[in-house]
């Protein structure tokens, strides 16, 4: 009979082969488009969906619950606490009360700072990494309170929403359920760590001289790239196998088995 411990390196093993098998898809074609990428990135977010399932034994938890939790407890994404501050600054602007001017003063200097819509003449590069972000403390500083010392909520969210864990939970919702990703930035020749990427045009002008051509600012997107969220999935592969170990528990436990498709029907 198989042991718990062997059940454990079994599931590894699979789960690890699912993923060599994910980031082999569109190699035989030679082909590292945006579909292929679409592909991947949807796998890649559905088996993060697997393991939350084995990671998070509470049954009624739903699943922005078990993703959130999963980033915070099984991986290593050092910013996953910190505030997209692309995001938050963005939905200060939605709120007409007063309440929140001082946070949405302090957002835009931010970002006038961090991710300038016209860059200075030192400014390097068309990215900015996350270090940009601020950390939930900072930000807590300057969002209001009721009387009763809790955070307001900013129209429809809390601050919690605009945390990168959260928003990789946004991620994988347009990956599974719409088919596609969200933004409209470039994933072409992104390397291993999310960042801001700035979106420019070309304005084209012809001149006695030739062409001229002027870039325009368009907008800031946020990048997760396929090599970060495919080390996110080994990364919390290794620490949930650990997890396993440590609790001597099979993950299938956690998967209801039978010939019912729905699970409650297969109890007995």
């Amino acid at each position: 009979m198989e042991t718990t411990t062997e059940k454990i390196e079994r599931f590894k093993g699979e789960t690890e082969g699912h993923l060599d098998r994910i980031s082999s898809m569109g190699d035989s074609q030679k082909c590292h488009s945006q579909e292929w990428l679409r592909y991947r990135m949807i796998l890649y977010c559905s088996l993060l969906d697997s393991l939350s399932k084995v990671a998070c034994r509470d049954k009624n938890a739903g699943v922005r619950f078990r993703i959130q939790r999963l980033i915070e407890e099984h991986s290593q994404w050092e910013e996953s606490a910190r505030i997209s501050l692309l995001h938050l600054a963005k939905a200060t602007s939605k709120i007409s009360g007063t309440e929140f001017e001082p946070l949405r003063r302090w957002a835009y200097r931010e970002i006038n700072s961090s991710l300038p819509r016209d860059a200075p003449d030192n400014f390097c590069g068309l990215e900015r990494d996350l270090s940009c972000d601020p950390s939930i403390e900072q930000v807590l500083k300057l969002w209001p309170t009721g009387n009763d010392g809790v955070p307001l909520a900013l129209g429809n969210y809390r601050l919690e929403k605009f945390t990168h864990a959260s928003m990789f939970y946004c991620f994988r919702n347009k990956m599974v359920h719409e088919f596609r990703m969200p933004g409209g930035g470039s994933h072409l020749f992104a390397g291993k760590t999310p960042f801001y990427q700035r979106i420019t045009t070309a304005d084209v002008e012809h001149t006695p001289s030739g062409v001229r051509m002027t870039p325009s600012f368009l907008r800031w997107e946020l990048i997760y790239p396929e090599k970060f969220v495919s080390a996110l999935c080994r990364g919390i592969l290794g620490s949930v196998t650990e997890a396993l170990h440590a609790e001597s528990r099979s993950p299938y436990d956690e998967f209801i088995e039978g010939e019912y498709w729905i699970d409650a029907l297969n109890d007995d």
